[in-house]
């Protein structure tokens, strides 16, 4: 079971998932749990874009780190917020 923080209406409500990957870790970050504008995959900072790979990688099982694929994984995340 992994969680990641959702940010809405200035409310943090834990949301939580089911890892398709093992490991030890819990908390993740979604770089898209917030109502803010949000920049495309190309444009993040490194850190930003390291925290992309890792939810997209235990949320939904991608493994594939282009743009292309971290795109479309922000898509689905983004469709998961509303």
């Amino acid at each position: 079971m992994g969680y990641y923080y959702s940010y809405i209406d200035h409310d943090r409500h834990s949301v939580y998932f089911l890892k398709r990957f093992l490991t030890f870790r819990r908390e993740f970050v979604n770089p898209y749990a917030s109502e803010s504008d949000h920049l495309a995959v190309q444009d993040m900072p490194q850190f930003e874009r390291s925290y992309l790979q890792d939810y997209c990688k235990y949320r939904f099982g991608v493994t594939d780190f282009s743009t292309e694929s971290l795109e479309k994984c922000g898509a689905q995340a983004m469709k998961e917020e509303e």
